[in-house]
């Protein structure tokens, strides 16, 4: 100890050491976090300088208060800026927030997508999109768990997609939430996004702000079109000066265009186009509150596990002074061996009779630590959208948590559908810009180019897929209803060959995502499926033909329809062989199908008499 500590010590005695643990305080609530109580009332609570209240705002400092907050910016841009900044400290310092993120991330996106656009000639300028290298940062399986989680941290993710004017090639790229600043809307109406304002630092370290247009204002919101008072649209809503990040680089002919596509995950606010992150504001006090209860419980164990023992000695407080010193280590003050190995700071309690220590009871104990860890983690894993199973804290197997399984899912659908109205977006703006800027293409009104700008995004099922349940089932489902319907007419040939092939594209697809389109197209399914369709109903026939005429076992019924072969008009019905029918002329006794499109076809004269 220097000669102005001890000085220090002289003179201010205990309120040295408060003011130190004090410091040590503040310095673990920097590394903690900012603070959660607003500035204003925080000034405002500190002009008492009450030694108490400075103790318990310290111990807030870093921390949310699991009640009501009072800032006084409900909603406004401070709070979301505050709410991603802390999202982003949880999903990379909270193991629950990391789960909660990582197990939205892995149903959203699975093991593998597949993104195909509908219309062949447009799957040709998205195959050609999708598999270049410029792309594959978001185009893969790492670059669409990236896309998610972030998604999931901040609320919103903004893909640039530019577009070249000589061709209409296009590339994507992100831009950072934090680098959006503001979200510049239609003066009419606030539900249509017109730009959007990203500042940031260019790699010579100068500050930048451009105007990013919204993907749809760019195409179909008449950003250049004449709007009021003599000023386009884009000029009325942006300050002079201010710049589109679509015209810095665009000389109407071999310069290059961008727009924005902003994914948003939830609603800040009502109406808002700004997402909502996954972890906060709501999410974060019980996910910091569970962090802290398993540090605390774990300080408690620790010391437990220590070797503890109580002291008493007879005599006032120069006789535990002492006894302190005696049990103290000689190792600083001589220099030589150890002789008596210091005390584990807390393990040992020195005091005299006088006064008497004693624990209060405590509900919330040793004893209490699985009830209390079961009650934080079930609000830190539901704030996340999540149950216990999924955090890892429930050991039962998922087969006993059916009860919660449609809820779950049903959210992780959603979350589904909108990672995959994301990738929809992108495809279609791929399309727009190859329409609007390829200078090979006659030039048509916009969004007519195609038959189709819409795609199909296939994910992998949310459970693991029993292939032979599915089997069973389709298997029963065509034997029982599908055929019969067929018998009877109910179904054309093209009915039953859509909903076979649906059936069976559902049993291959439980195999894995990509496993019909890479044995077979959609086109060529169909067709297979007709002819084996086909072929199942000659093979019937011709066992019902060959195998001996149904009146040699059977007395028909006689009905009045026409026979399709010879014209004949009357046929038999026989019991037990659904619509099938016999003509009832002896020179054909052919039997015959009425219910199908070929037979009704091939009753004409037209045909007979070409056949």
């Amino acid at each position: 100890m220097s000669v102005m500590d001890r000085v220090r010590r002289r003179f201010l005695g205990n309120e040295f050491d408060k003011l130190a643990e004090a410091m040590s305080m503040l310095n673990r609530s920097y590394y903690d976090g900012p603070w959660r109580m607003p500035p204003a009332q925080l000034a405002q609570e500190l002009k008492e300088l009450d030694s108490q209240l400075l103790y318990d705002l310290l111990q807030q400092a870093g921390w949310d208060v699991v009640s009501a907050a009072g800032y006084g910016d409900v909603g406004g841009q401070a709070e979301r800026d505050r709410s991603i900044r802390e999202s982003e400290r949880l999903w990379k310092y909270s193991p629950v927030a990391q789960q909660i993120i990582t197990t939205w991330t892995s149903f959203g996106v699975g093991e593998s997508i597949e993104i195909k656009a509908i219309d062949p000639n447009a799957q040709e300028v998205w195959h050609e999109f999708s598999t270049d290298d410029r792309n594959k940062w978001l185009l893969s399986q790492p670059g669409y768990r990236s896309f998610s989680n972030w998604l999931l941290v901040t609320g919103n993710r903004f893909l640039a997609v530019y577009g070249s004017e000589a061709d209409g090639e296009s590339y994507v790229r992100r831009i950072k939430t934090s680098e959006i600043q503001e979200i510049v809307t239609h003066p009419d109406d606030d539900g249509i996004v017109l730009f959007y304002k990203r500042v940031w630092q260019d790699s010579s370290g100068g500050s930048r702000t451009w105007y990013y247009p919204d993907w749809w204002a760019f195409f179909y919101g008449g950003l250049d079109d004449e709007y009021k008072d003599g000023k386009t649209l884009a000029e009325f809503v942006l300050k002079t000066n201010d710049k589109r990040a679509d015209k810095i680089k665009s000389n109407d002919e071999t310069g290059t265009v961008v727009c924005i596509i902003n994914a948003q995950y939830g609603e800040w606010d009502d109406g808002s186009h700004w997402g909502r992150p996954l972890l906060a504001p709501a999410g974060a006090p019980w996910l910091r509150a569970h962090k802290q209860f398993l540090e605390s419980r774990l300080a408690v164990a620790k010391s437990k596990m220590l070797y503890a023992r109580d002291v008493t000695t007879k005599g006032g407080s120069r006789a535990v002074d002492a006894v302190r010193r005696t049990l103290q280590s000689s190792l600083a003050s001589s220099g030589y061996l150890e002789t008596n190995p210091p005390p584990t700071p807390g393990s040992e309690l020195v005091h005299s009779q006088a006064v008497t220590i004693k624990d209060l009871p405590m509900r919330t104990g040793a004893g209490d630590a699985d009830l209390d860890h079961d009650q934080f983690s079930w609000i830190a894993g539901l704030s996340g959208g999540l149950f216990p199973y999924f955090l890892g804290l429930d050991s039962t197997r998922l087969a006993t948590a059916k009860a919660m399984d449609k809820t779950q899912l049903m959210r992780f659908s959603e979350y589904r559908r909108l990672l995959s109205d994301s990738f929809k977006t992108l495809v279609r703006v791929v399309l727009l810009m190859r329409e609007r800027f390829d200078v090979g293409t006659i030039k048509v009104e916009l969004g007519t180019l195609f038959e189709s700008y819409d795609a199909e995004v296939s994910v992998d099922s949310l459970v693991e897929a029993d292939v032979e349940s599915l089997t069973t089932s389709a298997t029963q489902l065509v034997k029982d209803i599908v055929m019969p319907a067929y018998d009877a007419g109910l179904f054309s040939d093209e009915s039953t060959t859509k909903v076979i092939a649906f059936l069976l594209r559902t049993i291959l697809t439980g195999f894995g995502v990509g496993t019909v389109s890479e044995i077979v197209d959609d086109e060529e399914l169909g067709l297979s499926v007709g002819e084996m369709l086909a072929v199942g109903l000659t093979t019937r026939q011709e066992q019902v033909t060959t195998s001996g005429s149904l009146s040699e076992s059977h007395v028909g019924e006689p009905i009045n329809v026409t026979c399709p072969i010879c014209g004949h008009s009357g046929a038999l019905h026989y019991p037990g062989h659904g619509p099938l029918l016999v003509c009832a002329s002896d020179d054909c006794g052919q039997t015959f199908h009425p219910g199908l499109e070929f037979w009704r076809g091939y009753g004409s004269d037209e045909t007979r008499e070409s056949e």
